[in-house]
């Protein structure tokens, strides 16, 4: 299985590792507007900042 990794938007550092193919937003925390919702929230190990993450596009995989 293929991987990309997420880095944070602020400062650059690896956030965590994704399936290539997905595509995904990051935004910071500070940045979130009222309507959007993040699928996940993680904390940047490197800028401490509360990253929200929002899976866009999923890959297509086959079910066994």
């Amino acid at each position: 299985m293929e991987t990309m990794q997420l880095k944070c938007p602020v400062c650059n550092a690896r956030l965590i590792d994704s399936v290539s193919g997905n595509r995904s937003k990051l935004v910071p925390e500070e940045n979130f507007r009222s309507e959007w919702r993040p699928d996940y929230i993680q904390k940047c190990p490197k800028c401490k900042r509360q990253i929200g993450i929002k899976k866009l596009i999923p890959v297509n995989r086959k079910v066994n």
